[in-house]
């Protein structure tokens, strides 16, 4: 049996009254009236009054029950009802309401004392002493405990998921307008840090053989390894990892092989050679491999406080993978035309200046023909190849020309 907290209740009591035979009638025809257990005592446990729902559970009729000890009657004890309301009620003057459940029949009660200005002709004081089943109403509000338990976790699954989205769009907006690939790659970085339950990421990009890690959320324990720089509170490096010859990073070549998410839990895997080993890291670490027609472009490493990981939650975080495998490759795929119009201009450029480093000899020349060469017939062939020589500048002129206008319609 399990007893609750008591409820106490100020009661005015004025003058004695002693019952008598007129009143102890009209109370049992009040009493009859209620349903549930009712019953006139004195403070000592002896009944004096009880309700026809007592007397037909006990079988018996009004008068047999008068002076029978309570605690023995109704409970089968040699005392009180252990946390019986009238111990207290009697010592108070006040009147006491308790909640009793009975594990073994899965019932709840609440039992009353309430003190009256009423005595035996003895000058023991009456109370009245109800009981009533309450296990409905335990029930009920236990099922809307379960419920308001229910809506507050599905209240915090759903603001989770709201923190969730605006992330996801936050990281979306990046990816679509972001057009820096080291600002892109540190600027996700952050953005999947700040996901709940992940305590550290970093990302790398694979070339030629070897892992470049351009961003992460904390600085490594290889301090001496890269280059850091600090961005919106956060530390930045750039490293190499070289995956031929450093034989610590196995688990990489299972990504990168496997074109999969590769779990590692610090309970079955050694990552003390590990250049992010840091041992108040937490127990999980998920690396995924970042996709793009089929290969494998970089990896994104994310260490998790908890051991679950659903299978949304990897579906999501290797969506987000791929789709920055995807953007980074389509900034690489912009850059290559910006890159051929550079060294264009540049060509251009030296065009100009491979022209006027011929004309200017030329008229050169073609001033010193006419002046000292006394042969007509010499000076004439000289200064038909010179002609030659301006008229094939003048074509190249109009083609940088051409060149130059080209370049200003496609840069501009």
């Amino acid at each position: 049996m399990e007893e609750s907290k008591d409820y106490f209740y100020d009661i005015k009591l004025d003058k004695k009254n002693f019952l008598n035979d007129t009143i102890k009638e009209t109370l049992q025809s009040f009493i009859n009236f209620f349903p549930f257990y009712v019953m006139l005592i004195d403070e000592e446990h002896h009944i004096q009054l009880a309700n026809n729902a007592i007397l037909d559970k006990l079988k018996m009729d009004p008068t047999a029950i008068v002076g029978c000890y309570c605690p023995s009657k109704i409970h089968g004890l040699d005392s009180p009802f252990p946390g019986c309301p009238l111990e207290v009620s009697k010592s108070s003057l006040k009147a006491i309401e308790r909640e009793f459940y009975f594990k073994e029949e899965d019932r709840w009660v609440r039992s009353t004392a309430y003190p009256t200005n009423f005595f035996t002709a003895e000058s023991k004081r009456l109370f009245i002493h109800l009981t009533i089943d309450i296990t409905a109403q335990k029930n009920a509000e236990n099922k809307f405990k379960c419920s308001e338990e229910k809506y507050h976790l599905l209240a915090s699954k759903l603001q989770k998921l709201n923190d969730l989205h605006k992330k996801l769009s936050e990281m979306q907006e990046i990816l679509i307008y972001e057009r820096d690939k080291t600002s892109l790659i540190r600027r996700i970085c952050l953005k999947l840090s700040e996901l709940v339950s992940y305590d550290l990421c970093w990302i790398g990009i694979l070339d030629s053989g070897k892992l470049k890690i351009l961003a992460s959320s904390k600085s490594v324990s290889d301090s001496g390894s890269g280059s850091g720089s600090s961005s919106e509170g956060r530390d930045f490096f750039t490293t190499e990892i070289d995956l031929h010859s450093d034989g610590r990073y196995s688990f990489l070549h299972k990504v990168i092989e496997q074109k999969q998410l590769v779990v590692i839990n610090k309970d079955n895997f050694s990552c003390s050679g590990c250049l992010f080993h840091d041992t108040s890291l937490p127990n999980s670490n998920l690396i995924f491999p970042m996709i793009v027609n089929d290969n494998v472009y970089g990896i994104i490493s994310l260490y998790k406080s908890e051991n679950h990981i659903s299978e949304s939650e990897i579906s999501i975080l290797q969506t987000i993978s791929n789709a920055l495998a995807f953007s980074f490759h389509s900034i690489e795929l912009t850059e290559s035309p910006k890159q051929a119009f550079s060294q264009l201009k540049r060509n251009i450029d030296y065009l100009e200046d491979i022209i006027d480093k011929i004309r200017n000899p030329l008229t050169v020349i073609q001033g010193f023909v006419e002046l000292y060469m006394k042969d007509e017939s010499s000076a004439a062939i000289i200064k038909e190849h010179i002609n030659q020589i301006v008229e094939i500048l003048s074509k190249v002129d109009e083609k940088y020309i051409r060149s130059t206008d080209l370049f200003k319609q496609y840069t501009e």
